[in-house]
């Protein structure tokens, strides 16, 4: 596998130079389209180039997928095809390495088609950029990755066998496969969907797990094979673009930092029950001189949500201080004035375990409103019991696409479940809205 061949003469951060790239499926897909043109900027920083179309100097294609008419001639025409997550992979490492994981080359069905629809995905033993690309690839190959493993469960892709989860997939017959099931799937081979049990597929000694399957993937390696050459038009083009650069951060003034004032703290303390404590989340771009002057005037930065009488805010924003904060303080300030908040409620919530966002961010927003939160799964006998004794709090349901299978029964009994929007939308509000969020 080859690289670019970089003249002794370019800087460190040129190991694009020589790279010419189109693109091809992302741009559709794109909802902000200034993020094309950030990626042309990132791109031409390090030495490479974006062409609108597939041209004879292009080097690469950066492509999501197998099928689209582009890929089909860039393959024809020995070009390098890879995807955005190979390109991140470069700038990460600010050198160029060929495709070494499965994520970085395009996957063989068209954009939105589900392979593997009919699965639920579980994990276990893999962390940090293993876990999160796992999670990735489940999403892409149409399946729903559940954070935690239940009888709903239809593969659990292990690093190793051992493991509480692994346990407990064996006890309940849930097929337990190597991450190469999943990698396989993306690249083409579908006959892994019917193949869980393959010998292939119950080894786990391979010390690189999410490689690309180098049979399916032979005629993408090829264009690897041959080194890129750099023109000595694209070296001046890039020293040009480091000169301009320098001579830029150069001619900018320095910024600098505005002196603080010393306010001095009252000598003589208020009471402690007259002191305004506030959870101030954007008091100004001087968060040190707000807080003085807070103290100032008597005041005290509070440390939770649950001693709060006033939110400073510069605007409403959906953060879980500004949220845990907003059904507790009495006054809400901000720089155009205040108004008047809070009123706690009595329901009961259960959220499925797959919610985002998680569990840990909802809690303490849905506590902070009076919410309480039920660790336990209820039954349709318990949802009941609450509904129809008015002396007991109602259970509210909230899940997500990824927790449909948890919720069978409910949809089977005609309970309403909502999503996240229900807490968060209601929150702000202070108002439950029962039919605007139903999942």
């Amino acid at each position: 596998m080859q690289p670019a061949n970089r003249p002794a003469n370019v800087a460190h951060d040129g190991f694009l130079l020589g790279c010419v790239f189109a693109i091809a499926d992302y741009p559709e897909q794109m909802a902000d389209k200034q993020l094309l043109a950030t990626w042309k900027r990132v791109i031409q920083a390090c030495g490479g180039a974006v062409d609108p179309t597939l041209t004879s100097r292009c080097t690469h294609l950066l492509c999501e997928s197998q099928v689209s008419s582009m890929y089909v001639q860039a393959l024809r025409e020995g070009k390098r095809c890879v995807t955005a997550h190979w390109l991140n992979t470069v700038l990460k490492r600010k050198r160029m390495v060929p495709p070494h994981r499965t994520l970085h080359l395009p996957f063989a069905f068209p954009p939105g088609a589900k392979p593997c629809s009919q699965h639920i995905i579980s994990v276990t033993g893999f962390v940090d950029a293993d876990r999160d690309d796992l999670k990735l690839m489940a999403y892409l190959a149409g399946a729903r990755y559940t954070g935690y493993l239940c009888r709903s469960n239809t593969v659990l892709i292990c690093k190793e066998p051992s493991g509480l989860k692994y346990e407990k997939a064996k006890e309940w017959k849930i097929p337990c496969v190597n991450a190469q099931w999943l990698c396989d799937i993306l690249l083409g081979n579908f006959e892994a969907l019917r193949q869980v049990q393959h010998s292939r597929y119950c080894m786990y000694t391979h010390p690189e797990p999410l490689v690309p399957n180098t049979q399916l993937v032979q005629n993408l390696l090829g264009a690897w094979r041959a080194p890129i050459k750099v023109s000595p038009e694209a070296v001046a083009s890039l020293q040009l673009l480091h000169k301009q650069k320098m001579s830029d951060s150069s001619s900018q003034p320095t910024n600098k930092k505005a002196r603080l004032e010393d306010i001095q703290s009252p000598n003589k303390k208020l009471p402690l029950e007259s002191l305004p404590e506030s959870c101030s989340q954007a008091l100004s771009r001087h968060k040190c001189s707000s807080t003085q002057r807070l103290h100032a005037l008597g005041g005290e930065v509070a440390d939770g949500s649950q001693k709060v009488s006033h939110l400073v805010a510069c605007k409403v924003t959906r953060t879980v201080k500004f949220l845990s904060a907003m059904s507790v303080v009495k006054h809400i300030v901000s720089p155009s004035g205040w108004r008047r908040a809070g009123g706690a409620r009595r329901e009961v919530f259960y959220l499925t375990p797959g919610m985002c966002p998680s569990l840990s961010t909802m809690k303490p927003i849905l506590e902070s409103a009076g919410g309480k939160l039920l660790a336990k799964q209820p039954s349709y006998r318990k949802i009941m019991e609450h509904k129809q004794n008015k002396n007991l709090p109602e259970i509210i349901l909230i899940s997500c696409d990824n927790d449909l299978h948890l919720c069978r029964e409910y949809f089977l009994k005609n309970i309403d479940v909502h999503n996240a929007e229900f807490i968060l939308t209601g929150v702000l509000t202070q108002k439950l809205d029962y039919d605007s969020y139903p999942l």
